[in-house]
């Protein structure tokens, strides 16, 4: 994927994390982060992230009262989203969706996906898309209160579809691409990655949002996929 796709993809999502509290540093930022998909439904903004991040955030808001969670929207500098309105969530699919109620201004190149298409198609095997997110491998912290955040892209076919499930899983090693900075490289470790968009290119139109990732370890193993059509127009989860 060349420079121009990467960076008009990374505008629709953002790494999420906590801190201790309002005031401490970036260093302190917790490794246990993820990514969130910022999406307008036609009816409402929201964040949509896995489950497992939030479920992280809300035990390590019940050890530590002070903590905020954060976005971080643009050129390192942290949307707090105090008291974030949970919508939905679901163990089974890995989902949760947070209310997003952000003042324009604070979104600098960020900008909400629009859905267009209700339910959200599937994917069909064969399809190759594109997963976008931010591991942790590509947090960088510095103690002005500026955190960069490297957004790294990762290039699969699709190899199985289920109303449930997508699995990404080349048959071949050496078709499953890392990029940085639209070079291929080294495979790594995919933690923090959890909630990224995976986006379908079209040939005219915008792309198709079809899931979000789930699970997996590193960038050459099996990655899965909760579908978006779990997504409702009114910001719930379906079955």
């Amino acid at each position: 994927m060349n420079d121009i796709l990467k960076n008009f993809f990374v505008r629709f999502c953002a790494p999420i994390g906590w801190l201790p509290s309002f005031d401490a540093p970036a260093f302190k930022l917790k490794c246990k982060t993820g990514t969130c998909v910022l999406i307008d439904t036609g009816k409402l903004k929201v964040f949509v992230t896995c489950e497992h991040v939030w479920t992280q955030w809300k035990k390590y808001k019940g050890q530590h009262p002070a903590a905020v969670l954060l976005v971080g929207l643009d050129n390192g500098v942290p949307f707090i989203l105090n008291n974030a309105e949970l919508i939905a969530s679901d163990t089974r699919c890995d989902l949760a969706v947070m209310k997003a109620e952000v003042d324009p201004q604070q979104l600098g190149s960020k900008v909400f996906f629009r859905i267009e298409e209700w339910p959200i198609p599937l994917p069909n095997v064969g399809d190759f898309v594109t997963v976008i997110g931010f591991p942790g491998r590509g947090r960088i912290a510095s103690l002005n209160g500026i955190t960069v955040w490297e957004p790294t892209h990762l290039g699969y076919p699709v190899s199985g579809v289920t109303p449930n499930d997508i699995t990404l899983a080349p048959e071949k090693k050496n078709d499953r691409k890392a990029y940085k900075n639209g070079i291929e490289i080294d495979h790594f470790d995919i933690g923090g990655m959890s909630g990224s968009p995976a986006f379908l290119p079209r040939l005219k139109g915008m792309p198709l949002l079809v899931g979000f990732l789930r699970a997996g370890k590193t960038s050459d193993d099996f990655i899965f996929l909760s579908p978006a059509r779990y997504l409702q127009a009114d910001g719930k989860l379906c079955g």
